[in-house]
């Protein structure tokens, strides 16, 4: 299995043990009798897990994360075959995107003001 494929398992394996804690409250009741190897995810698992592309931008990421109360999406190929999972974002990773393009927007506005200000004081 290579290393790529292991972060895969080890991000959906993250992401479920996530959606277990958060949304399903039936899950603090489970019994301890359960074992990986005779319990399937299915049993308490979610199936319909919330995606977005590779192709997709961070506000549409932002959006699906305000819009259904979530902090982790998983992220997929673009692909005609089927979603392959290729990662997953969180909203730490969102907020620092959002932020640091505030920040360029902001530098960027600066120096436009900066400029002005330099054109008026040579006239």
């Amino acid at each position: 299995m290579s290393t790529r494929s292991v972060r895969v398992c080890f991000c959906l394996c993250l992401c479920l043990c996530f959606c277990l804690c958060s949304s399903l409250s039936h899950t603090l009741t489970l019994s301890l009798t359960f074992t990986s190897t005779s319990t399937r995810t299915g049993t308490f698992g979610v199936a319909n897990l919330v995606k977005v592309r590779l192709s997709d931008n961070i506000d549409k990421c932002m959006t699906k994360m305000l819009g259904r109360d979530i902090r982790h999406l998983l992220v997929c190929e673009n692909e005609a075959d089927g979603d392959r999972v290729v990662g997953m974002i969180s909203i730490k990773d969102v907020v620092k995107c959002t932020l640091a393009k505030a920040s360029a927007k902001v530098e960027r506005l600066e120096v436009i003001v900066q400029t002005q200000d330099m054109m008026r004081h040579q006239i």
